[in-house]
Formats: C-alpha cells, structure tokens, sequence
C-alpha cells in the first residue's frame, strides 16, 4: 500500500494545513494535486481606466485574490499607459478571508474586514465602517460571484461599480497533467469530479462516497 499515488483534483491549498494530504501521506500515500479549473483574466483595459481615477471612489472591495491579483494586472497596465496618475494603496480596502487580505497586503493597500468569514458579513462590516454612503466603491469580481455583497450593499445606499475582471473555467490540461504521473485510472472525490474525468476521457476506479477525506480512504482501500 505504501507509495501508491493519489491524485487530488483540485488546486492546492496555498495557506494553512491540507487534511486531505495529511490523512493520505499518514496512511503512506504519495499525493499530488490536479488543479481541474483555470482563471483567465478581462476587462483589464477597463479596471485600469477606473484605478486611475481612484480618487471618484470611496473605498475598493476585494472578495478573492484573484481579484487582487487582477488589480496588480491592471495597476501595471495603467503605468505603461501613462494616461493618469496611479491608484493610490491608501484608499479604503475591504476583503473578506486571510489569502485575499494577504494578497491585498503585498499589492500595498491596507485590508479590513479579513475575518468577516463571508460576503454577507463583510457587507455589515462596510456599512459600519463606513457609516453612510458616498462616492461608489470599486467591486472587481470575477463571473461566479454570488450577488448577495452587492444587494445587501444597495439595499443599505451604497452604490458599486461591479466589473467582472476574471472568469472561472475548466481546466484545458487536466488530461496532460495526469498522464504525467500515471497512465491508468484514478479515484474521484464525488461524482461530479467524477462526471468530468469521463468527459475528459479517464478512466475513473472508484469514488469516494463521501467528499472528505474518510471517504476516499474508504474507497482507495475498497479498490487496491
């Protein structure tokens, strides 16, 4: 049993422990992680026109890191434009969750509101901060972002300027990836993963009854 390899197909934790590699490397797995969507990044051009004239906004809002990673994209296109002065890291920032507030951190702004734990508890944490509405607040998002932030932020006055700066889609070397370390079959974590790998054309062994990781000890023993 030991040495076997374990596929994990989603991106891999960037911060904090994985109890899913810690449980299969305790039982003597070797894992690796098998990321099954991309981002791909838009509307830069337009994100780069409003940082530079960051001064008609009252506060940005980050809910992803990616979206933070798309400010630096566009921060960057902004300065080889040379049409206007850059945004400036002091104005309000707002994010939700540790990775976003660090990325926003090394972008230069200064976050609040990291442990919210959740768009709707963030939006509560702005309207406290901010007390009443102003100028907008600057929303780059990406085009799965639930709709509750921005009802709830409108609901209370304030207005955003919501622009989709990434969108999510599926991985274009999932197929690749795999191949590069095993040739046969895999084990999915549920049957959506597993739905997927067949359209990709892989064979999948098992999967796991359950998406945790009990439940894929569980099926890795029933099949090896």
């Amino acid at each position: 049993m030991a040495g076997k390899i374990v596929l994990l197909f989603r991106a891999p934790k960037e911060h904090g422990e994985d109890l899913f590699e810690v449980a299969l490397q305790a039982e003597g797995y070797i894992t690796h992680n098998v990321p099954v969507l991309e981002f791909q990044f838009m509307n830069l051009d337009r994100l780069a026109a409003c940082l530079q004239c960051w001064e008609s906004y009252q506060a940005v809002v980050f809910t992803s890191q990616r979206a933070v990673e798309a400010t630096v994209k566009a921060q960057s296109l902004a300065k080889c434009l040379n049409t206007g002065e850059a945004m400036n890291t002091n104005l309000q920032c707002f994010v939700v969750g540790e990775s976003t507030s660090k990325a926003a951190c090394e972008a230069g702004f200064k976050p609040q509101g990291a442990g919210s734990g959740n768009a709707e508890n963030l939006a509560d944490y702005i309207t406290k901060s901010l007390l009443k509405p102003g100028k907008p607040l600057l929303y780059p998002c990406g085009n799965l972002r639930r709709d509750t932030l921005s009802c709830k932020l409108k609901v209370a006055g304030f207005s955003l300027e919501e622009i989709e700066v990434y969108k999510t889609v599926k991985s274009s070397h999932i197929k690749e990836e795999i191949e590069a370390v095993l040739h046969k079959v895999v084990i999915a974590i549920g049957p959506t993963t597993e739905r997927e790998l067949v359209s990709q054309g892989i064979e999948v062994m098992a999967t796991a009854p359950l998406p945790s990781p009990e439940g894929l000890l569980a099926a890795i023993d029933q099949h090896s």
